[in-house]
């Protein structure tokens, strides 16, 4: 009777065992899968510049981050960060914008929505919509 109970607890510590070891390969491919189908995109921060030979301004950021809406509103994606499934998460929102001033390269935002220290994303090789997670690409 003995040996019996001792097989019985070795099968259910191997079981146990054999789960925890599945379980945590889910995670990490769960993990992998979720890193894989989130866009990453690269971020920029506001600085101070002189535009055109003229004043000196802040809150400058690249053209290439400044989007046109359907209503004609201008607006950039900001990078903000929460709690997630897997930890800390970045996440888009769309913050509308007025430009100041311009030149071929850069544009100055006004409005309250965007601080300096944002991260404002540039170029982006997908759609972005409000709400999605997204990655950082590494400087």
């Amino acid at each position: 009777m003995r040996d019996k109970m001792t097989v019985s607890k070795r099968i259910l510590n191997i079981f146990t065992v054999a789960v925890v070891i599945a379980l945590v390969s889910c995670t990490f491919i769960s993990k992998y899968v979720f890193d894989m189908r989130t866009p990453v995109v690269s971020v920029v921060k506001s600085a101070s510049m002189e535009i055109n030979g003229e004043m000196y301004y802040n809150k400058v950021i690249p053209k290439s981050a400044v989007f046109v809406g359907s209503e004609g509103r201008k607006y950039v994606y900001v990078v903000r960060e929460r709690n997630g499934l897997f930890g800390n998460e970045f996440y888009i929102v769309t913050a509308e914008i007025t430009v100041n001033a311009e030149n071929e390269e850069y544009a100055v935002m006004g409005g309250r929505n965007v601080s300096g220290n944002d991260n404002i994303v540039i170029q982006p090789d997908s759609a972005l919509e409000f709400a999605d997670v997204v990655r950082i690409a590494a400087e």
